[in-house]
């Protein structure tokens, strides 16, 4: 019995090490609505830039690039290229996010 234990004890160790399956960027920006532009910025920094909507709120925009690896080149050297990546968040009036978006060219 103490065998059987051990046995599930251990598999339940190894089971909790497993990585969750990670979230997608429609799913991360949607969890940012309804949350205020001071946490947005304290998670991504100053955003890079911002624009005026005709309904009074802002765009706030971050832009980063993201590298990527693409392999092993002619001279055995890894090579490596990056994307733009771009995050809008609109908000409203009173700085709450209103809607969420990303692209990566």
């Amino acid at each position: 019995m103490v065998r059987g234990t051990g046995v599930l004890s251990l598999l339940l160790v190894v089971s909790a090490c497993v990585p969750a399956p990670p979230i997608s960027n429609e799913t991360l920006l949607k969890s940012w609505q309804g949350k205020p532009k001071d946490e947005l910025i304290a998670m991504y920094g100053p955003p890079t830039s911002e624009r005026l909507l005709d309904s009074g709120g802002i765009v706030q925009v971050w832009k980063k690039a993201q590298r990527h690896p693409s392999g092993i080149s002619r001279m055995g050297m890894a090579e490596s290229y990056y994307s733009g990546c771009v995050m809008e968040f609109a908000l409203d009036q009173t700085g709450v996010v209103k809607a969420a978006q990303r692209g990566c060219r």
